[in-house]
């Protein structure tokens, strides 16, 4: 049928469809024109090549310049580079030609020593000794460092499980206790072996830590030194402050403290603690465990709201951390604790100043420390940084609370009037 159109079907490319012979060898075409080309390239490419000479030149330039100018080698640079230099006495052989008749009178100090480390317990002035040194610290090369604080010696809430790190909480657990003394005291030793590579000539630490014999136990308690210092040059290792310190060196670590009239020092603390310590969450938590938002009057009137607060545990911490980590200064502290406080006192800590007498008490510190707060007897006011908001709400107490206070402050009490007694 003619008038009939057919449909046509999908074009087939015939020469797709062809299925070579396996039999018949095929000889691909040579792209003689890319050949070419890659001849050409490789030609003029020889002359540009680097030679081994300029290569060992570069890697003995290089090397050393990223060895010296890197991350961590910039800031100790930094550091070395814009210090000042230390202004006024700065070593014990120009103490004595700048020593007035009044310090000349006294006949104490001044004292060699490369690093201080301030025994914080709180609410007892310290602010206003970490200002000072602060102020100081640039005139006289002084490096500040902070231990931070140990859980148990502020307030914190007990807690199952809680991490040594964890701020405002500890586990109550007696083993956890040990642990977390060992961890902090490692740590704190360590920072103390190795002072930070901005330490210039001297060190001031501080924190809220029990009195620990550094000099003796540091070297023990820290890490070992790391083994690749004995690959490097000395003066790398002096720049990063890498090398152990000597028995002899350590000896010349010197500690130094502050106490206050206990009852004053607990009211302190006892409205620090609802008021301003750490922040709002924190503060309704320590509150709500039962230990009340009332006046320190009335808490001391209240066996059970004495016991809640352990308001003689806390009328009582002056004497635990100047006595130190010993087992016979676990708390509650005892007699024997009291007796190694007072030896403390009196053979270890350097010096222990009295917050009632701050101005005195700073002037002969001065005296003792020249290389780090010279010219502080000629300030007209000390800097007294008080960072509580809330006054107190009493200044005197009922018979039946001063009672109370006597009693559990009683500790206390009497380890103030001793140090209090030793400051001339």
């Amino acid at each position: 049928m003619s008038g009939v159109r057919q449909r046509r079907g999908p074009k087939v490319d015939r020469q797709a469809e062809t299925i070579p012979n396996s039999n018949t060898r095929t000889t691909p075409k040579k792209n003689t024109k890319g050949a070419k080309e890659s001849r050409s390239t490789d030609a003029n490419a020889a002359p540009n090549a680097i030679p081994p000479w300029m290569i060992l030149v570069g890697i003995l330039v290089y090397i050393p310049i990223i060895g010296v100018f890197n991350p961590i080698t910039i800031p100790p640079l930094y550091y070395h580079l814009s210090r000042r230099p230390c202004v006024g006495i700065c070593n014990l052989e120009d103490v004595t030609k700048d020593q007035d008749e009044q310090q000349l009178q006294r006949n104490c100090g001044p004292i060699h020593t490369d690093r201080v480390v301030f025994v914080r317990i709180p609410k007892t002035a310290s602010s206003t000794v970490i200002s000072l040194f602060q102020q100081f610290a640039i005139d006289k090369s002084v490096t500040y460092v902070d231990l931070q604080e140990m859980e148990d010696l502020i307030s914190s809430i007990p807690q199952e499980g809680a991490s040594h790190q964890r701020l405002g909480y500890h586990d109550p657990n007696p083993t956890a206790f040990v642990q977390r003394k060992r961890f902090y005291y490692k740590r704190a030793s360590n920072k103390i072996l190795f002072p930070p590579f901005e330490a210039q000539d001297r060190t001031f630490y501080e924190g809220h830590l029990y009195f620990f014999n550094f000099t003796k136990h540091a070297l023990h308690l820290a890490d070992p030194e790391p083994h690749y210092v004995k690959w490097m040059p000395d003066w790398l290792i002096q720049w990063y402050h890498l090398k152990r310190p000597t028995q002899e060196q350590l000896n010349h670590i010197q500690q130094i403290t502050m106490v206050r009239t206990p009852q004053d020092r607990l009211a302190s603390m006892y409205y620090y603690d609802r008021h301003e310590a750490r922040n709002q969450a924190w503060r309704e938590q320590f509150i709500g465990r039962d230990r009340g938002n009332v006046t320190l009057e009335e808490c001391l009137v209240d066996p059970q709201c004495v016991e809640a607060n352990e308001l003689r545990r806390w009328c009582s911490v002056q004497t635990e951390m100047i006595c130190g980590v010993r087992k016979e200064c676990s708390k509650p502290i005892s007699d024997e604790g009291l007796r190694i406080a007072k030896e403390n006192v009196r053979d270890h800590l350097m010096f222990t100043g009295v917050a009632e007498r701050m101005e005195e008490s700073m002037d002969l510190l001065g005296t003792l420390l020249p290389t780090y707060l010279e010219g502080v007897h000629k300030l007209e006011t000390l800097p007294f940084e008080k960072k509580s908001k809330t006054s107190r709400r009493e200044r005197t107490f009922s018979t039946k609370a001063q009672a109370v206070l006597n009693d559990i402050c009683k500790m206390d009490n009497e380890l103030y009037t001793y140090a209090n007694s030793l400051l001339t």
